[in-house]
């Protein structure tokens, strides 16, 4: 009997899912538990595996349909099965699956990593060979593999005049019709993460929010990036510190509600990331109970993970207050809009050496611009500066949180 490819339902609160690709064409072998075909999610975008081994018909649902979740989008038929028919065109209806003659032999062993950029680039994993153990496929095999390629010929960039002066190429005009400029464009849909990150500004838009900034001098904070030997970046040490001391500072630790202001007993860090053009959140659970080694290969694991869209529901929501870093962007500081139900969104500019005065002289010193935005029905100015204080100092002295 054939088996039911669905549309799965990855958290509770899931109705529909978008089909992004299938990774086998209708009429070819799969293999059960290898990764089918990738939906979008308003959360995240997931490979969903094959339920069974067999030969891939009745596909329903293409690239860029939404599908009602638990609804059938595809079958597996096993060798010599046919079509029921009442399943698929009726040109289709009596087809036989072939013999599985082709070799089902597993696909190339590679990581999350290897396989997102083979994605991308339509690399094929077959033909390379693999640097890692018992012939895995690395990030580096196909970054190599992609150097080798020939680059495509590129248009000219002018035209070569009498004199040997350069001529501009001619810019084709604008389209009409009906005597009216028709500007030129590409319209480009909103997908489910977009989609989630629009609604979600919108209804930040309505939250009556301040935000207060503070200097800090991050010397020590540098000097302990170097003593440790897993070197963690100044997110996971402004992470450590944040999930300190959050408890102590429950306000800011807390969810506004139509029926009062829930407080939260843990501290769950949203760390905004961006990630191939999309913008995440994953979440670093019980961030209050765990040290600087432990948050930092945390952050690791998320990054590597969200590259690789391998990011579950469950990662990305539950946040109780979030952090946004663009210092490794060059920016200075910036105001972050809040992620609701969170209270509280802490932003990060870079850490650059500036001049400021110490003992009646100029110096230079590391500093960084923190920005906190904090929902004004849940907490006061006073209680967001009291929480700015205690974590600048935490930040001059980040021996402590080890």
């Amino acid at each position: 009997m054939p088996t039911d490819v669905i549309m799965p339902k990855v958290d509770m609160v899931m109705e529909t899912g978008t089909v992004v690709r299938w990774y086998r064409a209708e009429y070819e072998p799969v293999t059960a538990g290898e990764p089918l075909f990738e939906i979008e999610t308003d959360k995240s975008t997931i490979d969903v595996e094959a339920p069974a081994s067999g030969v891939l018909a009745a596909v329903q649902a293409h690239p860029g349909d939404t599908v009602p979740v638990a609804q059938r989008i595809a079958l597996i038929l096993a060798p010599g099965e046919t079509l029921p028919a009442t399943v698929g065109s009726p040109s289709s209806a009596h087809l036989a699956a072939p013999a599985l003659v082709v070799d089902h032999a597993p696909r190339p062993r590679a990581t999350p990593a290897a396989r997102a950029i083979a994605r991308q680039h339509g690399v094929d994993l077959v033909a390379l060979a693999g640097s890692g153990p018992q012939g895995r496929i690395r990030k580096g095999d196909v970054l190599a593999a992609l150097r080798q390629q020939p680059e495509p010929a590129r248009a000219p960039q002018s035209l070569p005049a009498p004199g040997g002066a350069p001529v501009p190429p001619p810019v084709p005009a604008p389209a009409a019709a009906n005597g009216t400029y028709q500007e030129e464009g590409e319209l480009i849909p909103l997908s489910g993460v977009r989609r989630v990150v629009a609604e979600r500004l919108s209804v930040s838009a309505g939250i009556p929010a301040f935000s207060l900034s503070a200097d800090v001098e991050m010397s020590a904070v540098m000097r302990l990036r170097e003593r440790v030997p897993f070197r963690p970046s100044v997110t996971a040490v402004i992470a450590r510190a944040v999930g300190a001391l959050l408890l102590r500072h429950p306000a800011l630790n807390s969810s506004f509600r139509p029926d009062g202001i829930w407080q939260h007993r843990a501290v769950h860090l949203g760390i905004a990331m961006d990630s191939d053009g999309r913008l995440l959140v994953p979440v670093i659970r019980d961030a209050h109970r765990i040290g600087l080694r432990a948050i930092h290969e945390a952050l690791g694991s998320l990054r590597e993970r969200a590259a690789a869209r391998q990011l579950g529901p469950a990662e990305l929501q539950g946040s109780t207050f979030s952090i946004s870093n663009l210092g490794m962007l060059g920016v200075d500081a910036f105001t972050a809009v809040i992620n609701p139900p969170e209270a509280a969104i802490l932003a990060v500019g870079r850490t650059v050496e500036r001049p400021v005065g110490r003992d009646g002289a100029l110096v230079l010193r590391p500093m960084c611009t923190l920005t906190l935005s904090v929902d004004h029905r849940v907490a006061d100015g006073a209680a967001a500066a009291r929480f700015l204080a205690d974590l600048r100092a935490a930040l001059e002295e980040p021996y402590l949180l080890l």
